[in-house]
């Protein structure tokens, strides 16, 4: 990716299920993610909650990234869940964030963008966001950035430490109406 490449976001539709797959290899850090690691994320009972049957549960609320040829960049979306199981964060009322930039598009600002559209479009549905990241991995200052918060911790799917951040939609609507809102890149 080009240091001017135009950044286009777009509501996530059902028919991005394909993109949100591929975008969950690298969100999860499934080795070197990718294509070859989608079949694994979709037998995986937990990672597969991220994405299955995407479009068609309440809440499911996403945002895709495309270059000006309608490459994918990255994608970042949201999904309300039932808080079971060991690593489920998100509930009936508080969606859990999934999100990843494609390896060749990252540190070009697509991943701000992402985040900035999808919190202006998540503010009239959601009271907060909640997400995990692996502890020591770089995007807890990306989030941090952004305005979450680290609320706990807790042993990943691959035995590691997670920490546990959240965003309270209602400080970052005051912080989008000062700011002027997401703008396109």
């Amino acid at each position: 990716m080009e240091a001017n490449t135009q950044i286009y976001v777009t509501a996530a539709k059902a028919q991005d299920e394909p993109v949100l797959w591929l975008m969950l290899t690298f969100a999860a850090w499934m080795g070197s993610g990718g294509v070859e690691q989608i079949a694994q994320a979709r037998s995986d009972p937990y990672l597969s909650t991220y994405v299955s049957e995407w479009g068609t549960k309440r809440g499911d609320l996403g945002v895709v990234a495309r270059d000006e040829f309608g490459e994918v960049l990255g994608a970042a979306w949201l999904r309300l869940g039932s808080a079971e199981g060991p690593y489920k964060l998100g509930d009936k009322q508080v969606p859990e964030l999934a999100t990843a930039v494609m390896p060749q598009a990252r540190r070009r600002g697509v991943g701000t963008v992402l985040m900035k559209h999808l919190i202006e479009s998540a503010i009239p549905y959601f009271p907060r966001i909640v997400l995990s990241v692996r502890d020591g991995n770089p995007a807890v200052l990306f989030y941090s950035r952004l305005g979450f918060r680290e609320v706990s911790r807790m042993k990943n799917r691959v035995g590691g430490d997670s920490l546990v951040m959240t965003l309270d939609l209602g400080q970052a609507a005051q912080h989008q109406d000062s700011a002027g809102g997401a703008q396109n890149a």
